[in-house]
């Protein structure tokens, strides 16, 4: 009996930890991987771009004008958008492409291609399927919207630390925004 009574606080054990590492890694809203898993990812990514010589990408993406439908249909609609945002980016992305909630209306996506331009083609295609998706609101209208995407190519040689790609992809996205939203800005590096 006492082997038993063991056998299962084990196993209740080891699913609490399970559990916790998910919570952890988790964004609770849209059920995407958040930041923190983000930041192991990306590590794990640039080393198997370098050792396979793929070309590893990052793309940020932001709703353009996310505030407007908070303050015009409540947070709740907001949450919707964004669980059905993520549902399109999981949509649209390739089995070795991976996204993540960033924080509030952002994104993040890690990708891997042979060449540099499958990242900017990605981005371009993540920027049409939003745009022309009918986000469906609780008690609302359809509402169509955009998002920016800043997106980066990284060379498999390239030594930059994780930091100052973060940097770069950063300001892509803000260019985007800067120039209309609505778009993808994109560098090769």
């Amino acid at each position: 009996m006492e082997l038993a009574s063991d056998e299962v606080c084990r196993v209740l054990h080891d699913r609490i930890d399970e559990e916790f590492v998910r919570a952890a890694s988790l964004d609770a809203l849209t059920g995407l991987p958040n930041r923190s898993a983000f930041d192991a990812a990306f590590t794990n990514t640039l080393a198997f771009a370098k050792r396979h010589e793929f070309w590893a990408g990052l793309i940020l993406l932001d709703i353009d004008f996310f505030k407007t439908i908070n303050d015009d249909y409540g947070h709740l609609a907001g949450d919707a958008v964004l669980i059905n945002l993520a549902e399109v980016l999981l949509d649209t992305l390739r089995l070795e492409d991976h996204v993540y909630r960033w924080g509030g209306e952002e994104f993040a996506i890690l990708a891997l291609d042979k060449t540099s331009d499958g990242i900017e083609n990605l981005a371009q295609r993540i920027c049409t399927r939003v745009a022309e998706h009918a986000f469906k609101l609780r008690g609302a209208p359809l509402i169509k919207l955009t998002v920016s995407c800043g997106a980066v190519s990284f060379a498999c040689e390239q030594t930059l630390t994780p930091s100052e790609r973060l940097n770069l992809v950063d300001v892509q996205l803000y260019q985007a925004k800067a120039n209309g939203r609505n778009q993808v800005c994109y560098q090769r590096v």
